[in-house]
């Protein structure tokens, strides 16, 4: 199979339409179609049959088909990379918030410094303390209406 990038797909469309339709086409060359590896075409008729053959037509539609499925893919792609990023914006944004009310600066400054600190206090534990701090930071809730804001 020949690659064929030189021309849109919707501008082959067009040109094989037409009454010059070996013109300009980006797989018809010198009379010959690489697209379907034909010989020389000597004569506009003959050519003219091979491009309206159905052995073009199958020939055609194989590479149309291809050219859809890859534009499908590279957008499912896309899509699929914008779904990642957004989650790990979100992520980001809960992370800082649960950071942000462990680390507030009126019992902690630190992460280091919370998880210290039993040995000031016995019985506590950094741990549920983290789990407490999620709940009361209030990013899930924040998180949710944040999202409907991100692409």
């Amino acid at each position: 199979a020949h690659e064929h990038k030189s021309m849109p797909l919707d501008e082959w469309m067009f040109k094989l339409g037409t009454p010059n339709q070996g013109n300009g086409v980006p797989y018809v060359r010198n009379s010959r179609c690489y697209l379907c590896n034909t010989g020389m075409m000597d004569t506009r008729r003959i050519m003219k049959q091979h491009l309206n053959g159905s052995r073009h037509s199958r020939n055609y539609q194989k590479v149309v088909c291809m050219e859809n499925a890859q534009r499908e893919r590279e957008e499912e792609e896309r899509l699929r990379e914008e779904r990642e990023e957004r989650k790990k914006r979100l992520i980001m944004l809960e992370l800082a918030m649960w950071k942000h009310s462990i680390c507030d600066g009126v019992i902690f400054s630190s992460i280091q410094e919370m998880k210290e600190y039993p040995v000031l206090e016995e019985g506590f534990d950094p741990v549920e303390y983290s789990k407490s701090m999620l709940v009361k930071s209030g990013s899930e809730e924040i998180v949710s209406l944040v999202a409907c804001f991100l692409p």
